[in-house]
């Protein structure tokens, strides 16, 4: 009963997190898309132009866990971008990206680790970021 709950529960948060037609300009800077340099571990957030509390968490969590601890690695860059932006069609397509979504990459292995995310970054940042940093250990 219990998963069945979470998986309602787990469908309501995407389905309110995906692209909307909302025109409203994001406060986030977009990052440009860019050739991806298959000896670098890129930790990419794409989100809708709509954002719930859950996608915020998420970006802030994976944010401040990056600029505290590889941001002056030159290996690892971490990258956010809105979702239908022209930037990023390219991304979205190869990680088919179609809503809010964090993704740990290095040349053509990668994964999705959005699950996680949102079961994690309001009530257990820690494990989130547990798991980022395992991922980018991976491919370090």
């Amino acid at each position: 009963m219990k998963k069945i709950l979470f998986l309602i529960i787990g469908s309501l948060l995407l389905g309110s997190c995906g692209n909307s037609s909302n025109q409203n300009e994001s406060s986030n800077e977009v990052a440009q898309a860019e050739v991806q340099d298959s000896s670098l571990v890129y930790i990419y957030y794409f989100h809708g132009e709509k954002r719930c509390k859950t996608c915020n968490a998420i970006e802030e969590v994976v944010s401040n866990f990056y600029q505290n601890n590889y941001a002056q690695n030159e290996k690892v860059l971490f990258k956010v971008f809105t979702i239908g932006q022209e930037q990023s069609k390219a991304l979205e397509e190869k990680f088919e990206v179609s809503w809010s979504s964090l993704v740990i990459s290095k040349g053509d292995n990668f994964t999705n680790i959005t699950d996680e995310a949102f079961a994690n970054a309001v009530n257990n940042p820690d494990t989130l970021t547990t798991l980022v940093e395992s991922e980018i250990l991976k491919r370090l």
